[in-house]
């Protein structure tokens, strides 16, 4: 699979303007846009999701944790999380916490180092890095039960 660099060196422009091409099209004259997407297509290129992720500081993914995945309520649960967050441009990443309380504390480790966005916690109880995190952030942490 080419680079950006490939792809530009391939279209003749500048990796600038492929970025621009893919993410923000409207700035980029029609006829340009055609030539960079077309090369796009033929080569097959697609964007480093974690390259962007670092640019951005954004993961674009919302990790969602159930505490038994083989219940078939958590099903419509996360069916619902996964159309609400696709159509505000995330993703879902799903983490059966099986009720195990160093499992939960693993999966809320992610939202500190920012591997994903947001944590939808589905528990008996807020994981003590959560509520630290949360602490930190002078958010909410009087674990109150919904």
């Amino acid at each position: 699979m080419p680079t950006i660099i490939e792809v530009a060196a391939m279209a003749g422009v500048s990796t600038a303007t492929v970025s621009r091409v893919l993410s923000r099209p409207d700035q980029v004259s029609e006829k340009t846009r055609l030539r960079v997407l077309a090369i796009v297509r033929s080569s097959g290129y697609a964007p480093n999701v974690a390259a962007r992720s670092l640019r951005t500081l954004r993961a674009a993914k919302i990790l969602l944790t159930v505490p038994d995945i083989s219940n078939p309520f958590f099903a419509s649960v996360i069916r619902g999380a996964e159309e609400a967050a696709r159509d505000a441009g995330y993703s879902v990443v799903v983490g059966d916490t099986r009720h195990d309380s160093a499992v939960e504390d693993q999966y809320a480790d992610m939202l500190s180092r920012r591997e994903v966005d947001g944590l939808i916690f589905l528990g008996h109880r807020l994981p003590d890095s959560l509520a630290s995190l949360l602490a930190r952030e002078g958010r909410r942490t009087d674990r109150q039960r919904l």
